[in-house]
């Protein structure tokens, strides 16, 4: 019996409070829209010229070591093909992937 008046109350209580109208609460759904590309105010470098390849006669093969220690070997560094060779693969993978960018995956949609 005491369950039964429990339920009864329990009803009671509950059709005393009208469920509340979500309709106002839920934002209407609306399509995506397409976001403007971000205009960049920081102009990007114009990408360097690939030096010519060397003769291979001339190339002389040596085992990697550390070689930029002080500030001088880093300005000698700067001003080597190397340098260029790898800004440019740098700046050409980055045109590159400007071209053709990778598709989203499953988990960033």
């Amino acid at each position: 019996m005491a369950s039964a008046n429990a339920e009864k109350s329990s009803a009671a209580t509950a059709s005393s409070f009208p469920i509340p109208s979500l309709k106002d609460r839920i934002p209407k759904l609306e399509p995506r829209r397409r976001r403007q590309p971000p205009s960049n105010p920081i102009s990007v470098p114009s990408t360097p010229e690939l030096p010519s390849p060397p003769d291979l006669a001339n190339v002389e093969f040596q085992t990697p070591t550390r070689r930029i220690i002080s500030k001088a070997d880093l300005d000698v560094f700067l001003s080597s093909a190397a340098y260029r060779l790898v800004l440019a693969l740098f700046f050409v993978s980055r045109n590159q992937l400007r071209k053709h960018p990778a598709p989203l995956s499953e988990t960033q949609i």
